[in-house]
């Protein structure tokens, strides 16, 4: 719903599309593209609660002929349509706090009631396309830190510990937009606070948003972290660029806050 393939067959635009001498719709997209997206959505309708889960399928095409170039064909298609949080779905998880503390809606909301001091994170769901960047929108919120976590264990398991955030646990690193630190921890839970130079202000409708560097496959780390439009923290910071030579290698964008949040932007990468 809301997407540009759901407005384009509403109806209302019915005039407007091209259809052959039997009345047929013209879509302008290879077939076995577009006949996967199909064939997700209709296995999409027929999801039960004990169901297994829907993802995406492989083309119908024959080796060698299915490329990498297909994925991407299909990636930028569904782009396209804007169905890519539908197709390449993020969820967000509770990674520290007390469960049943925390109002999460999933996507379209994608909004946050946090009653205590809770720490989060965006995984993937059903494919294995990392996220390249993220942007949280500052609601009614105590103190916030957003970033990045480096970590690769059992997401499923919510920690108790929350009275630390992102940054000050485990290999993680954060803008603290109240104290206007990047707070950075290694694999000893050592933390160090780098000052920026210039004061981080957030208040409500404020927007954060993280860049992260590098591919699948590569070293990746923290390029950027904005506030409002403004970069406050880059790559080029020393504390930062020592974190990102460290570690890098499987992150997971990460948030702490009590307050009420949402995650206005999701980008994949390829």
């Amino acid at each position: 719903d809301g997407s540009m393939l759901a407005s384009r067959f509403s109806g209302r635009w019915d005039d407007t599309l091209e259809k052959d001498t039997d009345g047929n719709y013209f879509i302008d997209q290879p077939a076995h593209l577009f006949e996967s997206l199909i064939d997700f959505f209709r296995a999409s309708a027929n999801v039960t609660p004990n169901g297994p889960p829907v993802k995406i399928c492989r083309y119908s095409i024959p080796k060698p002929s299915h490329t990498i170039w297909c994925d991407l064909d299909f990636m930028r298609m569904v782009e396209y349509y804007g169905c890519t949080p539908v197709v390449y779905p993020t969820e967000i998880r509770l990674h520290s706090g007390v469960e049943g503390s925390a109002q999460i809606k999933q996507y379209p909301e994608m909004t946050i009631q946090a009653d205590a001091w809770s720490t989060f994170v965006l995984k993937a769901s059903g494919h294995n396309r990392y996220i390249k960047s993220y942007q949280i929108k500052v609601g009614d919120i105590d103190r916030l830190l957003v970033g990045l976590f480096d970590i690769d264990h059992d997401l499923s398991h919510v920690s108790s510990n929350s009275s630390k955030g992102t940054g000050e646990i485990g290999t993680s690193i954060a803008l603290d937009c109240c104290s206007s630190d990047v707070v950075r921890c290694n694999a000893n839970d050592d933390v160090k606070r780098i000052k920026l130079t210039e004061k981080v202000k957030i208040s409500n409708g404020s927007v954060v948003k993280v860049v992260t560097k590098g591919t699948v496959g590569d070293r990746r780390g923290l390029e950027s972290i904005s506030v409002d439009g403004n970069i406050v923290a880059s790559d080029g910071l020393p504390g930062i660029e020592e974190w990102n030579s460290e570690y890098g290698i499987k992150l997971w964008p990460a948030f702490s806050g009590k307050g009420t949040m949402r995650v206005a932007e999701i980008v994949l990468g390829y």
